[in-house]
């Protein structure tokens, strides 16, 4: 009789369990959805980019020297979408992953603070358990040891790696891009004058010419663009093995615990949040 109330019970938390894995995923999908509708990137792409013809009508002379036919379309097109995508569409991204980190660390840090083989012992508490009385992991917790600490203190020490590395290389990185998208804003300038002195061009059969020297401008732009997404990638991967170095230790430090006495499933909830810091972290750097 007890055994098959003991099943009983245990079927319905697993029941429960899948229904708020399902709910969870549910709920997800419902906010994802009700933020698209907010269309949020949309209007703030429309509004910029009529700002954008606004400006561009009023251009001097001299001005549309500076800016021609050509570089104002790359702005209008690729640049407007690139700077709405990395600065107003990522704020709330980046929201979602500091608040995503706090709940990380919140679990992370109740996990180790109920977890009697992380609590330590004073000394007189020591002298008690060997007179007989009971236990001091029994009842209220005492102190945390130097494991549990070393825990608590990983999401803080990433946070400040990554920040290090993005005041390092963030200056580096927005110089590569500017040449970029200069880069970018010549080719595009050659074709629309190109396309502009086209009867021009066929009268004195200058056709492959004109061809090789877009190739040449484009082949610039290629050569700054590579630069550019190399050195974010490098960066970006760099930040990434800190992360995992640091699990790779909770790995081996919270696995021999186990070998003390600790639950598997404390060890795999512990070992996978701090792993996840590492993906959520890297995603507010690349936010930045």
């Amino acid at each position: 009789g007890a055994l098959s109330l003991g099943k009983m019970a245990g079927t319905e938390m697993l029941m429960i369990r899948a229904g708020y894995f399902l709910i969870n995923f549910a709920l997800g999908h419902y906010f994802n959805y009700k933020f698209r509708c907010l269309k949020l990137v949309g209007r703030a792409t429309l509004d910029l980019r009529t700002q954008m013809i606004n400006q561009i009508l009023q251009l001097t002379p001299k001005e549309q020297e500076t800016f021609p036919t050509g570089k104002t379309a790359k702005i209008m097109g690729e640049q407007i979408e690139n700077a709405l995508k990395t600065t107003w569409a990522n704020v709330f991204g980046l929201w979602q992953a500091f608040f995503q980190l706090f709940i990380m660390i919140g679990f992370s840090w109740y996990l180790i603070a109920s977890n009697a083989a992380f609590i330590g012992c004073s000394k007189r508490e020591q002298a008690n358990e060997e007179g007989g009385k009971p236990a001091c992991d029994v009842g209220v917790y005492r102190f945390l040891t130097f494991i549990p600490i070393l825990f608590i203190f990983i999401p803080i020490i990433m946070l400040v790696f990554d920040g290090v590395m993005l005041k390092l290389n963030i200056r580096r990185s927005t110089e590569l891009n500017i040449h970029a998208m200069e880069k970018a804003d010549d080719w595009s300038t050659y074709v629309v004058e190109a396309g502009d002195l086209k009867s021009l061009v066929q009268t004195y059969r200058r056709d492959y010419e004109v061809a090789m020297e877009f190739k040449l401008k484009h082949k610039l732009f290629n050569g700054a663009n590579f630069k550019a997404n190399m050195f974010e990638q490098g960066t970006l991967w760099k930040a990434k093995w800190f992360p995992l170095i640091l699990a790779a230790g909770v790995m081996i430090i919270a696995g021999m615990e186990v070998f003390n006495g600790m639950a598997i499933g404390t060890f795999l909830a512990l070992f996978n949040t701090a792993n996840n810091f590492g993906n959520v972290i890297a995603g507010i750097f690349a936010s930045l």
